[in-house]
């Protein structure tokens, strides 16, 4: 499994390219707004292939979704956020980059 098999929206792919070729062991790396992992498991994937190791890359997410109706559909569909935040979980450790990931869980709701 790969950062294409997760669901999301991330289509940012060259920036993030940009970022992890940039990026040295000095660096902490922080994606905020994580919902199931795509960017931030392509980022971790990209670092892997360029052999970069950041001091630390970090997951910041109240894993609540927002309040559009798409997030709040897809949250009741699988049963709330502690099951999104376990595909999250999941997707990560699928993908090989647990390894490089802290998370954050921020339960603050603007």
């Amino acid at each position: 499994m790969n950062s294409s098999d997760v669901d999301g929206f991330f289509n940012f792919h060259d920036f993030y390219d940009s970022i992890a070729k940039k990026s040295n062991e000095n660096h902490i790396l922080i994606e905020v707004g994580c919902w199931l992992g795509a960017s931030i498991i392509y980022l971790c994937e990209r670092l892997k292939l360029y052999n970069i190791k950041p001091k630390q890359v970090v997951a910041v997410d109240t894993w609540l979704g927002s309040d559009e109706i798409g997030h709040k559909q897809y949250l009741q569909s699988i049963g709330g956020s502690e099951a999104l935040f376990n595909k999250f979980i999941n997707n990560i450790k699928l993908c090989k980059v647990d390894d490089l990931i802290t998370i954050l869980v921020n339960q603050i709701k603007l």
